[in-house]
């Protein structure tokens, strides 16, 4: 199984230059992501599933709703 920082709390870093850009679209996915911190559709099922089952336990333990959107959206807020 590939490491996954992200479910680890780690500071993760992007960097992205101009040469980079093979695609028009690439453009779109980087601005969503200075926006609003995710790209549409971005994650596998199996990598929600994987996020949520991570992060329930943090998130009973702070007393917050564990729904898929308040999994989401803390989530992308961590």
């Amino acid at each position: 199984m590939p490491a996954r920082p992200y479910l680890e709390g780690k500071d993760v870093v992007f960097l992205f230059t101009d040469t980079q850009i093979v695609q028009e679209n690439f453009l779109e996915d980087i601005n969503n992501i200075l926006n609003s911190g995710e790209v549409p559709n971005l994650w596998k099922v199996e990598d929600t599933e994987a996020i949520g089952n991570a992060l329930r336990p943090a998130m009973q333990q702070l007393g917050l709703p564990v729904t898929k959107l308040a999994v989401n959206n803390y989530f992308i807020t961590r």
